[in-house]
This record gives C-alpha cells, sequence and structure tokens, in this order.
C-alpha cells in the first residue's frame, strides 16, 4: 500500500544526517490572512482596477470562509481546500506587491507595463475564484456524498 506521505532524505559522500519528519502545514495559519479591503499604493489607481479590487476582496473573503469551514470539517487536505488557499494567497501576493512598489521596496514598472502587471495578478485571482466556485457548484447534483458535504460547506448549509 502506498503510504499518502513520504519523506526522502538525501545526503552527499560521508555527511551525517539526523532523522527528521518535516512540519505539516499549519492550514488555519495559512488561511489566516484575508487581504484588506483598500489597494495601497501609488495613485490614482484607475477606477476599473480599484473596482475590480473591491469586488475580488469580496470574493476571496467568502472563499477563506468557506475554506476555514473546510479545516473545521477535517477537509482542510482537500482539492477544495487547496485551491481556496491559493486564492487567498494570490489575492494577498498582490497586495504584497502594491505595498512594496509604495515603500520604494520595489521599483514600478514603466506605467504600460505596470498596467498590464496590476491586471495581470488581478485577472489570475479572478480565474481562481471563477474556477473553485464553478467546481464545487458543479456539485450541487452529484451522488458523490463527500462532494455533496463540500457543497454544502460550500453554502454554509450546517448539516454533516
Amino acid at each position: 500500500m502506498t503510504p499518502q506521505e513520504a519523506v526522502i532524505q538525501i545526503s552527499f559522500g560521508q555527511s551525517k544526517t539526523d532523522s527528521f519528519l518535516p512540519k505539516r502545514a499549519d492550514l488555519r495559519a495559512a488561511a489566516a490572512e484575508v487581504p484588506p479591503t483598500t489597494l495601497p499604493g501609488r495613485a490614482p489607481v484607475p477606477v476599473a482596477v480599484t473596482n475590480e479590487w473591491g469586488q475580488l476582496v469580496s470574493r476571496v473573503a467568502a472563499i477563506h470562509a468557506f475554506q476555514e469551514r473546510l479545516i473545521d470539517a477535517g477537509l482542510g487536505d482537500s482539492y477544495e481546500a487547496a485551491h481556496a488557499r491559493l486564492a487567498v494567497t494570490c489575492l494577498a501576493a498582490a497586495r504584497s506587491r502594491r505595498e512594496m512598489i509604495s515603500k520604494g521596496r520595489l521599483p514600478p514598472l514603466p506605467a504600460a507595463s505596470e498596467a498590464a502587471a496590476d491586471s495581470s495578478y488581478l485577472e489570475t485571482v479572478r480565474r481562481l475564484c471563477e474556477g473553485l466556485e464553478n467546481v464545487v457548484s458543479s456539485y450541487a447534483n452529484t451522488d458523490d456524498r463527500q462532494k455533496q458535504r463540500i457543497h454544502r460547506l460550500w453554502k454554509n448549509d450546517p448539516r454533516p
């Protein structure tokens, strides 16, 4: 039987190695950060980007809450939880990028490139949200009990 996890340790020559187990990801800590509702950074931010940012923050906040429910239900290692985590992480990366630019730790790109980069970050988050929403919504009419349970968690239905 194949184990769910395996640890491989490689050493070279005569080096001595200590036995170790990798740290398990703290799923709740990974889910902890919900990005702020404003886009810090250079002004002015195009209205379309600001509007899309606000919409994405709302979507990701809902996805973050879904991820928390998955963790609470013992499904923190599921595909759906990982997908939710990725959406949260990508929005946090977009926010961090804007913060780094505003604090001078990341030089801004030329205007056209900066707009393209902003658009790319937001488009990535949008597609991640859309993909998760579509997948979990498709579970509404399935016979698979696990997927039904995940769909109920998505809808915030407390039934097990």
